[in-house]
């Protein structure tokens, strides 16, 4: 498993989790700017505008036809090695009731009318192995063989707790990524955007259901010491997290919940539909930007407060770390 040990795998399966393995999730911003470069592109015109594995908004032109397959169904693609077509199948189900759940979720659709799935596998000391991420359009789960061929003997046999085991119109294995997809043409903060990919898992994955969002403080398991559950101070939102998770793991996942306890702030306190507003306000706010190519937004002060009021900036930062 990456040189990881027991401890920091269950300290990173408490973070943006994809597969049982334990995944980190890293969600790639638009650069400069609130929103994609160009238009959506024109799939299927072999014209490939650049590395499938990068940001590219329509991998199936450049994939390589002679080592994957592309399995296809409305507005999905899943790219898979061959003779992993099985595996592609179960991923290509859980992405259509993925949208139907995260869209009744956040009252938004995303901003482009294709979405993919890679699964890439890569080598033992690749950094991703292990990970996943969303860029534009695309997600992409990075597995080494080894664990891709326990990922399609899972399926075969229909592995009880596997990660593809649950599909089922009321559950959405790929929950966290697919999230970032939706929100990803947004000016969300990195909190933001982490918090809400990762606080969509517990009603839509049923993930994360032992985390207690308190006042001032976590309660879940301690996975980096005694396996116990207690309590831990939130994290201080605007200051991101700067380390290895293989060298600070209890850092990143305490970071990632604390971002994700917002959000269950928000939705328990205000209610599910001005959690929703809030998506919808910003959604609108985006478009209008990017038809006129004017303006800014400043997430707190532009739709946060209309939406929820001023109270939630004191909240903000007294207990989540975050001012304006």
């Amino acid at each position: 498993m990456v040189n990881m040990s027991p401890k920091i795998l269950l300290a990173i399966s408490v973070l943006a989790i994809i597969f049982v393995s334990g995944c980190i999730s890293q969600v790639r911003p638009f650069e400069g700017g609130l929103f994609p470069p160009h238009e959506p592109p024109v799939c299927g015109d072999n014209v490939c505008e650049g590395d499938v594995f990068e940001e590219n908004q329509c991998p199936r032109d450049c994939v390589s036809r002679e080592h994957y397959a592309i399995l296809e169904e409305g507005m999905f693609s899943v790219i898979v090695p061959k003779g992993y077509e099985l595996l592609g199948e179960k991923h290509l189900e859980d992405l259509g009731y993925c949208y139907k759940l995260i869209s009744g979720f956040l009252g938004i659709k995303p901003y482009y009318n294709r979405t993919f799935l890679i699964i890439n596998v890569t080598e033992r000391n690749d950094p991703k192995a292990g990970t996943g991420e969303a860029f534009f359009n695309t997600m992409i789960h990075y597995r080494i063989q080894e664990w891709i061929d326990m990922d399609l003997r899972a399926v075969e046999e229909n592995i009880p707790g596997d990660f593809l085991y649950n599909l089922s119109p009321g559950h959405c294995a790929n929950t966290h990524e697919f999230t970032h997809v939706f929100v990803g043409h947004l000016s969300l903060p990195q909190w933001a955007n982490e918090g809400i990919a990762s606080y969509a898992q517990k009603p839509l994955q049923q993930a994360f259901l032992d985390i207690e969002c308190r006042e001032n403080s976590l309660y879940q398991t301690d996975y980096w010491e005694d396996g116990k559950k207690k309590l831990f101070p939130y994290s201080d939102l605007d200051a991101g997290y700067d380390v290895d998770p293989n060298e600070d793991p209890a850092t990143v996942a305490l970071w990632y919940s604390t971002a994700r306890c917002f959000w269950e702030y928000v939705d328990e306190t205000y209610g599910r539909e001005k959690m929703k507003e809030i998506f919808q306000k910003l959604n609108t706010i985006s478009e209008e930007i990017r038809r006129t190519g004017l303006g800014s937004v400043n997430f707190i002060d532009d739709v946060l407060v209309p939406v929820l009021g001023k109270e939630i900036k004191v909240v903000l930062a007294e207990r989540f770390g975050v001012e304006s």
